[in-house]
């Protein structure tokens, strides 16, 4: 008998939108996502030591709808990105934040993705991860904070 080890990866996408002037909870919603094949052919690329490095890696939200699908390539209409702004690991999970701040990201938010080898320029990079995310408004009163965390087991 031969023992069959896989490794899975799953991602939980969590949006905060917040009163920019007070601070204060206006929004949270929170989702589990497609993981992309262009995004795992160049985390493998990564582990076999064919490219150095899978940064920088971006977080993109956008104003689409639609189903994720493995083939995606890109969201369904980005609106914007962000570099994190801070990443950890704890165990095999890895946990990336993005910040849009008052002037990003403006318009409904209806769903996110994790750009690999990516730029600040929408459409770079490939997509490991799409996420649906509801309807989310955000204004120019609001910020928003976009948390992902993606678990291999």
């Amino acid at each position: 008998m031969r023992a069959k080890d896989r490794i899975a990866m799953q991602g939980k996408w969590t949006l905060v939108l917040r009163d920019a002037r007070t601070g204060r909870f206006v929004r949270r919603v929170t989702a589990h996502n497609v993981i992309c094949s262009a995004g795992e052919t160049k985390l493998a690329q990564f582990l076999n030591g064919e490219i150095t490095s899978i940064a920088p890696i971006y977080g993109a939200v956008g104003t689409g709808g639609g189903t994720p699908s493995p083939a995606d390539t890109a969201l369904f209409s980005e609106l914007a990105r962000a570099s994190a702004t801070s990443q950890a690991r704890s165990g095999t999970s890895v946990t990336f934040i993005f910040f849009f701040g008052t002037a990003q990201a403006n318009g409904t938010i209806t769903e996110a993705g994790l750009f690999l080898v990516a730029s600040a320029t929408p459409g770079s990079g490939m997509l490991l991860n799409h996420a649906m995310l509801g309807s989310n408004p955000k204004t120019s009163s609001l910020t928003a904070t976009l948390q992902v965390q993606i678990t291999f087991a």
